[in-house]
């Protein structure tokens, strides 16, 4: 009990020597992923839907006058990712960074890719901005196919 309060403490103090346009970016990213983590817990929610509320969510949480970088927004989803649910996978991260991004005047796509690793079908989703791979790089990532999407990276009707 006592570790886990020290723990605590710890973390936030560690959030506290933060700007407050980073401490904001931590906030809003949590709160983007228990929305994102919950409505794709919900059988049969399109992808596409789950994109479009947390793309509204997120143009709600942003601060107009924040002068947070890209390298900002997906630091504050790298950060949090220890401290998620493992349930809180590659696809939840990358839908956040895409709408934080853009909510931040960086338009972003989420790419989803595929391949088949023995007799392993695997899948990963990263987030690229400008042809740059912001969020989710692998050192294999040259060996996943790309799906293909639409503008912001999903099609509308995707269900998982």
């Amino acid at each position: 009990m006592i570790d886990s309060v020290r723990r605590f403490v710890r973390s936030v103090r560690r959030f506290a020597r933060h700007s407050r346009t980073r401490q904001r970016l931590l906030a809003s990213a949590y709160l983007l992923l228990l929305v994102t983590h919950g409505m794709l817990a919900v059988p049969f929610v399109p992808v596409g839907s789950v994109q479009s509320a947390v793309g509204r969510a997120s143009r709600f949480l942003a601060d107009p006058d924040s002068t947070a970088t890209r390298d900002d927004v997906t630091w504050s989803i790298n950060v949090l990712s220890p401290y998620l649910p493992a349930s809180v996978t590659c696809l939840r991260r990358a839908i956040v960074a895409q709408a934080m991004l853009a909510s931040h005047g960086y338009p972003a796509r989420v790419r989803i890719g595929v391949r088949k690793a023995g007799s392993e079908f695997r899948a990963h989703a990263w987030v690229e901005h400008e042809g740059r791979v912001l969020l989710g790089d692998l050192d294999d990532l040259s060996q996943y196919t790309p799906l293909p999407t639409d503008e912001t990276g999903l099609r509308r009707r995707t269900v998982l």
